[in-house]
């Protein structure tokens, strides 16, 4: 086999990893609230469902992360939480009445969580490998990423017509279906995987460092957590709003469809336009920038053409914010710890999230698109967080081995 047609078989096979473990989002992100309020639960309520995965993360990525470490086991661990994630979605669709929805919400939460971190860490070790093969292709992580996003723009274009077609109840059996994809493709993994693999991988082809940067990883994280946060508000009452304002589901699909088409686009671009993993910090300061303005915008209560245009600049405030973050991360904590950090990452996202989305709901109830400007503010403090990062690492540039 070819050099070049063993790099296209290995990019092809992690980009579809990729895409499974992401497939349900596209369908929760814009529907699963409508499931929420079919249910009979009001936006306090809803606002509260919603919020709560984000803070059982936090207790959980970490520790979940870490064992996968120690272990040197991140594809059985990876395994494990999809297929107990896919059971207790089937197990929701039986319930009703909040207290019901809300445990369940929560122990979804506590399997779901680490799926996304035990993923990009795996990715992250498959290019790694490749890079240190002789005569191997080069692989970059925003082109595989770009598979995720686009099965999530996929979830959404299709889901808007089949949502207004499906008694709303059924929206949580096409997550249980989906939930089934993400678990056979875990299993494959963990099936042909080595159990250290991707532990071994990182160990072997990047030395230890003897320590890294503490003050860096903080305002990465800080950074990434407080912008990503600002799109609570958005997440958790966009699709609600736009049903307010007469909009179809299917319509209401596509607007979220064209933020993620906006987020594939920058994935697929990334490396070959826009320098990839070389401008990390650049695409990190850019997500906190562009969120800020996004969130003005939506204060206007846009008409369907300014809306769509605020949703293209999705390609930066979370696909550049989360590309950004993810590679700084992958670049300077050790081989051991790379899983952690990726816990750490998304627990720290949750946490910020979890409070954002609690506030949403009485913030929805209270200011209605005025809320958005609270958003704003917090994206300018992600931005803060990105440029102290930025000054610190080259404050310290020489010491660190990316750059």
């Amino acid at each position: 086999m070819s050099a070049s047609v063993a790099k296209d078989w290995t990019h092809l096979r992690l980009s579809l990893f990729c895409a499974a473990m992401l497939i349900g989002i596209g369908i929760y992100l814009p529907f699963f609230p409508v499931w929420l309020a079919a249910r009979g639960l009001g936006e306090t309520d809803i606002g509260l469902v919603l919020a709560v995965p984000s803070l059982i993360r936090l207790f959980v990525n970490p520790p979940v992360t870490a064992l996968a470490d120690r272990r040197g086991a991140v594809p059985f661990v990876l395994a494990c939480c999809a297929g107990a994630t896919c059971l207790l979605y089937a197990l929701l669709g039986f319930t009703s009445g909040f207290w019901p929805i809300f445990i369940g919400v929560v122990v979804i939460a506590c399997a779901q969580g680490p799926i996304i971190p035990l993923s990009d860490t795996l990715i992250f070790a498959r290019i790694r490998r490749a890079a240190a093969t002789p005569g191997a292709a080069r692989l970059d992580y925003a082109s595989i990423r770009a598979w995720g996003s686009a099965v999530v723009l996929a979830g959404m274009v299709v889901g808007g017509p089949l949502v207004g077609l499906a008694p709303k109840p059924a929206i949580v059996w096409i997550l249980v279906v989906l939930a089934a994809v993400t678990a056979l493709v875990a299993i494959a993994m963990a099936r042909t995987a080595l159990p250290d693999a991707a532990h071994a991988a990182a160990a072997a082809l990047v030395p230890a460092r003897r320590s890294h940067n503490l003050w860096l990883g903080v305002a990465i994280i800080s950074a990434a957590a407080l912008i990503q946060s600002s799109h609570g508000l958005f997440y958790a009452f966009a699709t609600l709003d736009w049903q307010a304002q007469g909009y179809s589901d299917a319509t209401i699909g596509l607007f979220w469809a064209t933020g993620v088409l906006s987020e594939v686009v920058f994935f697929l671009l990334a490396r070959r336009v826009f320098g990839g993993e070389n401008r990390a910090m650049t695409f990190l300061i850019l997500g906190g920038a562009a969120a800020a303005l996004r969130w003005l915008g939506m204060m206007a209560v846009p008409g369907p053409l300014l809306l769509a245009a605020l949703n293209l600049t999705h390609s930066l405030t979370f696909a550049a914010t989360h590309l950004g973050s993810v590679t700084l991360l992958a670049h300077f904590v050790e081989p051991e710890r790379r899983a952690q950090a990726q816990g750490w990452l998304a627990a720290a996202i949750s946490a910020s999230l979890f409070a954002v989305t609690a506030l949403s709901g009485p913030l929805h109830l209270a200011m209605a698109a005025s809320a958005y400007a609270i958003m704003a503010a917090i994206a300018v403090a992600g931005l803060g967080m990105a440029l102290a990062a930025a000054a610190i690492r080259a404050k310290h540039r020489r010491s660190l081995s990316f750059a």
